[in-house]
């Protein structure tokens, strides 16, 4: 599907490059995986970011991808903590980093909670949020490890959410321009994610 926001701006959904394309020693087009071409003199490629880690590697504590720390955001080093960006802790059973405002103000707020004597390990819900243009992407939780996904129409023109299922379980949800659903499935995140009693059971899209 294609998104073309009033700024002239089309965002492709599903899409994956071939290759860049050129001559002379300049950009002239990206041809994309489904043979269509863009003609293009200029590409911006996003890869992700590396953790600035060295710091801690020098210092002599255990990095891989990030600061390893423990379920209290203690590093290999008992006196040392870290919290945020760079600091990859264990999270249902994966190594997790993640990078949001949300994760820097709730790790932090975790990791000193842990030096005065908390016992719990950190166990969030994250939630992200992006503007282009006239999209809005609002995501609740991680959908990795999912087994079903549900396409759901919103209420208004255009916008619309998936919801991300492991078994019965609701592990996420991805919306464009629909707060409601990404604030339904907060909710529903906040109340039982982990409770195996009551399980979530996937809804099924309107009729």
């Amino acid at each position: 599907m294609n998104c073309t926001g009033r700024h002239g701006v089309v965002i492709r959904e599903s899409a994956g490059l071939g290759e860049l394309l050129g001559a002379a020693g300049r950009l002239t087009g990206a041809l994309m995986a489904d043979g269509s071409l863009i003609e293009a003199d200029l590409a911006v490629i996003g890869i992700g970011i590396t953790p600035n880690d060295d710091l801690a590697q020098n210092a002599g504590l255990a990095v891989e991808n990030g600061i390893l720390v423990d379920g209290s955001c203690r590093s290999s080093a008992a006196e040392i903590f870290a919290a945020g960006d760079c600091a990859n802790f264990p999270w249902r059973g994966q190594r997790t980093r993640l990078e949001s405002v949300q994760n820097a103000v709730e790790q932090a707020e975790h990791a000193a909670a842990a030096m005065l004597g908390a016992a719990d390990d950190y166990d969030p819900v994250p939630w992200f949020w992006s503007d282009q243009y006239d999209v809005k992407l609002q995501i609740e939780g991680l959908n990795r490890g999912y087994d079903d996904a549900v396409l759901r129409p919103g209420k208004r023109e255009g916008s619309q959410s998936v919801w991300y299922f492991a078994g019965d379980r609701l592990i996420a949800v991805d919306s464009k321009n629909d707060a409601l659903a990404y604030a339904f499935g907060k909710k529903i995140h906040r109340g039982r994610t982990d409770d195996p009693e009551n399980p979530w059971q996937p809804i099924p899209p309107p009729t």
